[in-house]
């Protein structure tokens, strides 16, 4: 059997499990001022909440081949729209695809897991989550005024995005088949955790921007920080370019690019990388401070190092390409090594 519920005005509450002893086909809640339910499951059919001021659950599981989505609407209910003064509170969700459309807040304190569909959630006052594993679909997560948080990984078959307006900060996150973005408008981006993308990864914010070890089998790597520093604590391995750049500060560690070049940009501050580059094509490093950074090895063409105060380098080795050394203070540099081109 199914149950719909339309309470109007009214408010809904399950103080018992829905679904666990006689499984429902679906279940689907039309309106309603608030829900409230602990688990709710479904066997063959969607599980659908649309409420308009605060909706708050523990777990919820729609079993289906076909179909066996969930999905929660909060503030719109059919074609009306509602300001609504509640949020979204979820336990772990399971299903084949998960929507979730918040006019405040979305939070899930247990993990998020699809079947064969995508994650997609846009909480306009901010999202946090645990894990989030999307299998052969891929995971969107969107804020439009506040942040996003993730506590648990972050796993996709066909790509992940994060967009806020606030602050990002999340662990570890993996897409196998496509593209890993970041973007805030306003906060800082976190990552505390290995990011491992098939194709482009790409992190930026006007704050600070800071991650650890990051491997693009297939791709490019981009980390930006529009007003201040860019601190990657980890290596960054990828086939085609990879590019820092940061109105402060770069702090990096092992790069290294096999089809790509790489760009290492601080228009205010200062570079420093005590490790090595090692680049297909070009090497670039230019800051307003001081650069140090340790071998450089470009396969196939030019090394460049421009700053405005001390350069530091290891060996410099270019397979012939030119170099192009300038420094505004003094200039220390172990060894340059060209296979054919000017210095």
């Amino acid at each position: 059997q199914s149950i719909g519920l339309n309470a109007g005005d009214g408010n809904t509450k399950y103080n018992q499990t829905v679904g666990g002893i006689a499984p429902l086909k679906s279940f689907t809640v039309k309106d309603g001022k608030t829900f409230t339910a602990t688990d709710i499951t479904t066997d063959g059919g969607d599980l659908k909440l649309s409420v308009r001021d605060d909706i708050n659950t523990s777990n919820l599981t729609a079993n289906g081949t076909s179909t066996g989505a969930v999905n929660i609407s909060l503030g719109k209910v059919g074609t009306q729209l509602f300001n609504s003064i509640g949020n979204v509170s979820t336990g772990k969700i399971a299903a084949k695809q998960v929507d979730v459309l918040s006019d405040g807040g979305f939070t899930a304190k247990d993990n998020i897991t699809t079947r064969e569909g995508d994650v997609n959630i846009l909480g306009l006052k901010g999202i946090s989550v645990t894990g989030v594993t999307a299998v052969k679909g891929g995971t969107s997560l969107t804020s439009g005024t506040g942040g996003i948080t993730a506590t648990g990984d972050l796993v996709s078959d066909t790509g992940f995005s994060a967009l806020a307006k606030g602050s990002i900060t999340t662990n570890k996150i993996e897409s196998k088949q496509d593209v890993v973005i970041l973007s805030s408008s306003a906060g800082a981006i976190a990552v505390n955790g290995l990011i491992n993308a098939k194709s482009d990864v790409s992190l930026a914010a006007p704050l600070s921007v800071t991650s650890q070890g990051i491997t693009s089998t297939d791709g490019s790597v981009a980390l930006i920080s529009a007003k201040s520093t860019v601190k990657a604590n980890g290596a960054i391995a990828a086939v085609e370019d990879i590019t820092l750049g940061a109105a402060k500060g770069i702090t990096a560690q092992k790069i290294a690019t096999s089809l790509g070049s790489v760009n290492l940009v601080s228009t205010g501050g200062s570079i420093y990388t005590n490790t090595s580059i090692n680049s297909a094509f070009d090497v670039i490093l230019s800051a307003d401070g001081y650069i140090k950074v340790g071998n450089i090895v470009s396969q196939g063409g030019l090394v460049s190092l421009d700053s405005g105060g001390t350069t530091t380098a290891g060996v410099i080795t270019t397979k012939g390409g030119e170099a192009f050394l300038y420094s505004g203070d003094s200039l220390n540099v172990r060894n340059i090594i060209s296979g054919g081109g000017n210095i």
